[in-house]
């Protein structure tokens, strides 16, 4: 018997397109934004820790869905480090960013996982 099987899904939770771009300069794919969209907020606090000073506020994670088989969803690089546990999560590769000759930006060459 031969396996199916099925196409993975990526949902783009980051609330902005995130175009991919091939190394010779071609559009790939186009990930639109869901709905929702995922989000990191900062907690400050009469208790909160601190270091050398300087206040370090609780972070909670607003918008991610539950993990699902099949399923990965493309959050910014400061949501994935604070879900170190989420083998689902994808972040556009910052590292490298096309942009065009007034260097605003076109895409990116692909996501790390």
């Amino acid at each position: 018997m031969n396996e199916i099987k099925t196409k993975p899904v990526i949902l783009n939770l980051t609330g902005h397109a995130i175009r991919i771009i091939d190394f010779k300069h071609n559009f790939v794919k186009t990930y639109y934004p869901e709905e929702e969209e995922c989000r990191l907020e900062t907690q400050y606090h009469d208790e909160i820790d601190t270091l050398d000073g300087v206040a370090l506020p609780e972070l909670n994670i607003l918008g991610l869905p539950e993990e699902k088989e099949g399923t990965y969803y493309v959050v910014s690089g400061y949501i994935k480090a604070a879900a170190p546990d989420r083998k689902d999560l994808l972040q556009p590769d910052s590292t490298r960013v096309i942009r065009d000759n007034n260097g605003s930006y076109i895409g990116v060459r692909g996501f790390i996982k």
